[in-house]
């Protein structure tokens, strides 16, 4: 790390290679920390006969599978799950001692299935971005929820018609418009301020996995879809796409929007399912089942250089920030 800085400071590496090697050191020094266990109260599953049981996970937090989970971005205190038995988990993660080893962490609150909570899977949790004393949470029931994380309670429900895969609020945002990708391929917009579905962006030919909003610019949202499409929008705009980016264009917009898109044009080879910005606004990041994780120029939409592409096998699931 001090050769890094000193390359940098004799403008030996630019900034944004000295910002990448820093990056890169980071993200291989993550590690599985073992000591730390979560406990959402499920029982194990029965045991197949035969199998060996010894060194088996004794504690679950969600024994039918976690769908989606978020952290709240002011204290970093809160976490949500949420499972694929339509239970929403709350932990405290305040309660997770570092020095301590084996530790196991209990709920702090649950949102069970009933009448008026979620009746199937979760499909994506998250919280209010503006404080986190309220979450959003979307459903194979078709629903989106708005929910205090003080009662547990909901006090927001909404139905859109077909399953929400995943949904996405602006962090700066003053119109709270909250953009619910869905198993149709209609973008829906639901506005908070007045409770209604205000109107949907129709440019999608096949259902849509993805969004995410610019952290500059509130009105432009970035959409996926599971042809390998990634749209960029104007909400305020009736015209639908400003933008397809192309896997093929290593031009982009140049001076504006005057060039069309290709009727062709793909983000990936399969399936678009995570879509990020970066905090500046100038990159979008990009996942798909084509394996592939792809950086954008967004002032270009053109597939950023050097590099742009990194393959996993497997194929990523999902990009955050």
């Amino acid at each position: 790390m001090n050769r890094l800085f000193f390359e940098r400071e004799s403008a030996s590496i630019g900034q944004v290679a000295f910002a990448r090697a820093v990056a890169s050191r980071a993200l291989h020094s993550l590690q599985l920390w073992p000591h730390v266990k979560f406990d959402g109260g499920d029982a194990a599953p029965a045991p197949i006969e035969g199998e060996r049981t010894a060194g088996k996970e004794s504690a679950w937090a969600c024994q039918a599978g976690v769908n989606s989970l978020a952290v709240d971005r002011f204290e970093h205190k809160l976490m949500l799950t949420g499972g694929a038995d339509s239970t929403i988990k709350l932990w405290d993660l305040e309660q997770i001692t570092p020095q301590k080893k084996d530790q196991t962490l209990k709920t702090i609150g649950e949102v069970k299935r009933g009448p008026s909570t979620h009746q199937f899977g979760i499909t994506h949790v998250s919280f209010y971005p503006f404080e986190p004393t309220a979450f959003l949470s979307s459903s194979y029931d078709h629903t989106l929820k708005i929910y205090s994380t003080a009662t547990l309670q909901p006090s927001a429900s909404f139905t859109l018609d077909s399953i929400i895969y995943t949904h996405a609020l602006s962090p700066i945002a003053s119109h709270l418009l909250v953009a619910c990708c869905t198993q149709h391929p209609l973008v829906r917009l639901v506005d908070l301020h007045s409770g209604a579905s205000t109107h949907s962006l129709a440019g999608h030919a096949v259902a849509v996995l993805a969004a995410s909003w610019s952290p500059t610019n509130e009105h432009i949202l970035a959409t996926g879809g599971t042809d390998g499409t990634l749209r960029i929008w104007d909400v305020r705009k009736a015209s639908g796409t400003l933008r397809l980016l192309d896997l093929e264009d290593s031009i982009g917009l140049g001076d504006g929007l005057d060039r069309p898109s290709r009727a062709a044009a793909k983000a990936h080879g399969a399936a678009v399912n995570g879509i990020e910005w970066t905090d500046d606004g100038q990159y979008i990041v990009s996942a798909g089942h084509d394996a592939a994780v792809r950086v954008w120029d967004a002032n270009e939409t053109a597939a950023a250089k050097p590099g742009g592409a990194y393959e996993a096998e497997g194929g990523p699931t999902s990009v955050s920030e």
